[in-house]
């Protein structure tokens, strides 16, 4: 998919060249006005509903508690892991949302036997607008407002 948006790119802007080239300067004036025009007011537009991204959110923190609890089965003994990095699903939209992991233990310097996984909006005054928090038995649970998901929340 990221390709086929490349291409898309290429093509458009090999086509506002030749415009460029081949109008007279009436032409070109016009070109470039629309061109400024539309990249002021259209380029802020985002095309992902605040419904689309609070939903990739909580998908992407579930795929993340599979592959903690596929981490922890593969490593007996040591729990779960001390970062998530290579662990998150590649998909997640961080463009929109802040990922905090906490690990758990219940000794001062034993194995991690729990975790905290929060998904936290970057703007909330743009959408999304839910908070997400998954824990080590994978409930989702959101908070809607300006703070961060708990486990006290309702689940999803």
């Amino acid at each position: 998919m990221g390709n086929e948006y490349a291409v898309q790119a290429a093509l458009a802007l090999f086509t506002w060249l030749f415009l460029l080239l081949t109008f007279n300067k009436a032409g070109k004036i016009l070109l470039i006005a629309c061109t400024l025009f539309a990249v002021l007011f259209y380029s802020n537009t985002d095309s992902w509903p605040s419904a689309a991204r609070e939903s990739v959110a909580a998908a992407g923190l579930r795929a993340t508690y599979l592959s903690l609890h596929q981490y922890e089965a593969a490593h007996p003994g040591k729990g779960y892991p001390e970062t998530i990095q290579g662990l998150i699903d590649p998909s997640f939209p961080y463009k929109y949302y802040r990922v905090k992991y906490v690990g758990l233990r219940r000794g001062y310097d034993g194995p991690f036997t729990g975790f905290l996984l929060t998904a936290t909006p970057v703007f909330y005054a743009c959408g999304p607008y839910k908070s997400f928090v998954v824990s080590e038995d994978g409930s989702v649970r959101y908070s809607e407002g300006n703070r961060e998901a708990t486990l006290a929340d309702p689940e999803l």
